[in-house]
């Protein structure tokens, strides 16, 4: 199958290591053998008209083989039956080079004709940059640096994209655009004076639900400490005649006495403890919150990037709010 990718013949090459023992030599590549089933599970897929899977298969194989022009001319095939031509035209045109330097005619004429037969069917856009310009403008498509050279006419793929564009001194201008048919939008982009980034606190909120968390847990805390206090001062209050007794001498100095001092006790371990160990759990809840919370960070200005078509005109204000 590797003669299929290559259109040669595959050879092994034995290395030899001639040593004490004697020699070991290699085996074939199993990548290019993972490649060769990968390759013919995607032609396969052609003859059965899916595209789309075919695809998927040639793709997978590439990359076990990136040298292959033979897989390189089936992913332009397979997207230029999926009318994906700038792909197919990126594949054909790398499939023409690779069989040009490894001297694949039959290859590289088939790479030159679904060439120029894509050529007047690819989608298009321009890309225009508002006056005045500032310098260093940089452009990327789906990821992808677009040549300022190429602005004139950026070759797409029919469906959604994303351009993002930089320049040195401007906000950053993030735009998601779409593409119908062969496109011939324009996409004008007005740089803004100002920093690429601004500093933003996504943790903010959470340190903030942090500290009220961990002063409501203080707070508890207090009015337990403020229950216990209550329930002691009301055991010295109880009648008694000796102005020097302990709280123990009180409650021991009746039975209404002993009784009143049991009460004062349950409360105070009923109620002040119970609160004592929730608002010292609400102030650990709020030091986990507040450590926990993330870090201030730079993300992209926003800007404003007017859009252009054939038939209408309209502005996409895009970055982070």
């Amino acid at each position: 199958m590797s003669t299929m990718r290559h259109v040669g013949v595959w050879f092994a090459t034995a290395l030899v290591v001639v040593g004490i023992a004697g020699g070991v030599s290699a085996g074939p590549d199993p990548k290019l053998a993972q490649a060769d089933n990968l390759f013919a599970e995607g032609r396969k897929l052609m003859d059965e008209h899916k595209s789309a899977e075919a695809c998927d298969k040639f793709s997978q194989a590439i990359e076990l083989d990136p040298t292959a022009a033979g897989t390189m001319l089936n992913l332009g095939l397979c997207n230029e039956a999926l009318k994906k031509y700038k792909t197919a035209l990126y594949w054909f045109r790398r499939a023409q080079v690779r069989a040009s330097e490894t001297g694949l005619a039959p290859f590289e004429q088939a790479a030159k004709e679904h060439t120029a037969s894509l050529a007047a069917l690819v989608a298009s856009i321009s890309v225009s940059i508002a006056a005045p310009a500032p310098p260093g403008v940089t452009v990327t498509i789906d990821g992808a640096t677009v040549p300022a050279s190429d602005f004139a006419r950026v070759e797409v793929d029919p469906g959604p994209h994303a351009l993002d564009a930089r320049a040195s001194g401007s906000k950053k201008i993030h735009q998601d655009f779409t593409v119908e048919g062969q496109g011939g939008q324009t996409l004008t982009l007005a740089f803004e004076a100002g920093p690429d980034s601004e500093l933003i606190d996504p943790g903010k909120n959470r340190r903030r639900i942090g500290i009220i968390t961990a002063i409501g847990g203080g707070v508890l805390i207090a009015i337990a400490g403020g229950i216990g206090l209550h329930e002691h001062q009301a055991e010295e209050a109880l009648p008694h005649s000796d102005p020097m007794a302990t709280t123990d001498e009180i409650c021991a100095a009746s039975a209404a006495n002993g009784l009143s001092c049991k009460h004062r006790e349950s409360i105070a371990a009923d109620w002040g403890n119970g609160v004592f160990v929730v608002g010292l759990a609400a102030v650990a809840a709020g030091a986990i919150l507040y450590i926990t919370a993330p870090d201030k960070q730079r993300v992209s200005s926003s800007a404003f990037a007017p859009i252009v078509t054939p038939t209408s005109f309209g502005v996409a204000l895009s970055g982070s709010f």
